[in-house]
């Protein structure tokens, strides 16, 4: 769901959502366009490279969604698909309810920070 090249939105088939992976620059402004077209911020994880080396995951979704048990995925090298399905899976599952953070081992072209999103319609209020 999210697209490899970093900066470039995806559509979600069927959902109205829009995944990606950018820079928080990025992020701030899709974000603030999202919200005048009627969708809402349901999946995002920060992965910031510290100076120790480390990579720092702090992952914020739904909270059936991001569990200490769906972190245990997020490992050095699959750090960025087990992000994706965690987005994926974000889709339906309710508001952001729960944030987790992980240490992994960054590489050494990563990027010092990185937000992975899911901007979905905002669900219909019924009386």
């Amino acid at each position: 769901m999210i697209n490899r090249n970093a900066g470039q939105p995806t559509a979600i088939p069927g959902s109205g959502a829009l995944a990606g992976l950018t820079d928080n620059a990025a992020f701030f402004c899709l974000e603030r366009l999202a919200m005048n077209r009627g969708l809402r911020v349901v999946f995002k994880g920060e992965h910031r490279r510290l100076a120790s080396g480390a990579l720092s995951h702090l992952i914020a979704g739904p909270g059936a969604v991001v569990t200490q048990a769906s972190l245990t995925g997020l490992t050095d090298r699959s750090w960025a698909s087990r992000t994706a399905r965690l987005a994926a899976a974000a889709l339906g599952a309710g508001p952001i309810s729960a944030r987790l953070e992980k240490a992994t081992q960054a590489a050494q072209d990563q990027p010092p920070l990185l937000i992975s999103w899911v901007l979905a319609p905002k669900a219909e209020r019924r009386i």
